[in-house]
Order: C-alpha cells, then structure tokens, then sequence
C-alpha cells in the first residue's frame, strides 16, 4: 500500500512533530532549572 505524501505535507508534518517535541524540552528544562533554582535544604550531615 502506497501513500503519496507531498514534500510540503511532510515538511509541515516534521515542523509539527518538531514543534511539540521542541515545547516538551523546553517545558521539561525550563521545570529542571526551577527545580536547580529554587533552595535546596542541606544534604550534608
């Protein structure tokens, strides 16, 4: 079974998939550097 996908209909199917993967990065490190950020209780005993 052969589907024809036009070079447009791909490139916009790869800038989606890129786009969501991009906000989940970003959304994943912009959590981590909160996480760096915020006060970290003292580990050392």
């Amino acid at each position: 079974m052969c589907v024809e996908v036009s070079s447009a209909d791909a490139v916009a199917a790869a800038r989606a998939t890129f786009g969501t993967i991009n906000k989940r990065a970003a959304g994943t490190s912009g959590t981590l550097a909160l996480d760096l950020l915020k006060p970290q209780p003292d580990r050392r005993s």
